[in-house]
């Protein structure tokens, strides 16, 4: 098959049919939607992502703006989570921290008197 030009209207069919579906699409959907076949879908969606007029995230092909709203968010949860993470750990050492430096009143120690060994016992 002959070589796909960046001003060839098929690269252009290709990124409009995405920016249709701004929640992005599978190659074989694409593929399926114009009507072309895997292999040149997948060069005019290559030819499209080395322009920026198509970004890929995961396995679907959506549009740069939609890219980086998806972007910003699971960056904004892995901050979240790393936060809950380092709180659980940090809340995890104070605990082991009181624990150690704590003394119980239940516990026990050797009696220093015969009166003390009764209690104890």
């Amino acid at each position: 098959m002959s070589q796909i030009k960046d001003d060839n209207p098929d690269v252009a069919l290709c990124a409009s049919v995405v920016m249709g579906l701004p929640n992005g699409l599978r190659r074989a959907e694409i593929a399926t939607l114009i009507r072309f076949s895997k292999d040149k879908t997948s060069r005019l969606l290559t030819i499209n992502r080395r322009l920026g007029v198509l970004k890929m995230y995961g396995m679907l092909w959506v549009e740069p703006q939609f890219y980086d709203a998806l972007r910003e968010d699971a960056i904004e949860q892995a901050k979240m989570l790393k936060k809950m993470r380092e709180a659980k750990r940090m809340l995890a050492k104070k605990l082991k921290e009181r624990e150690a430096t704590s003394t119980n009143p239940n516990r026990l120690h050797a009696p220093n008197s015969v009166w003390q060994l009764q209690d104890f016992i």
